[in-house]
């Protein structure tokens, strides 16, 4: 399938790549809301930086799954990264993402399992 500029665009098994923050949130959201999420509670904050910085929020109780815009205080894991190395990563183009985090490129703190369960889980979808 051709592009509006006629290009064909890059896919990821049969998936379309995701190309901006904004379409990897409402993917994970979906994703998470589709899936279980039972026994998980968890806030979890993204800030995401570069030419354009966004927050976004997971917050994650029982079945119940919200993934939206905004900051919340004292998540219980908080990811912060480059917003074009963030949607390479989650579009499976980023094989170096343990060296991004060891040179400081990701930053995580708090709860990491929970974050990691969760990005895993989104990348699959």
């Amino acid at each position: 399938m051709m592009d509006e500029a006629g290009s064909k665009p890059e896919t990821r098994g049969s998936e379309m790549n995701k190309n901006t923050v904004r379409e990897i949130m409402i993917e994970m959201r979906k994703h998470l809301q589709a899936n279980t999420t039972e026994g998980v509670n968890a806030v979890i904050q993204f800030h995401l930086v570069g030419e354009t910085c966004e927050d976004w929020r997971a917050i994650l109780r029982g079945k119940q799954c919200v993934v939206e815009p905004g900051t919340v205080e004292n998540p219980d894991a908080s990811f912060t990264a480059e917003a074009q190395d963030f949607i390479r990563m989650m579009n499976g183009q980023m094989e170096e993402v343990g060296w991004s985090f060891m040179q400081g490129k990701i930053i995580v703190s708090g709860d990491m399992s929970v974050l990691w369960k969760i990005l895993a889980q989104s990348r699959a979808s």
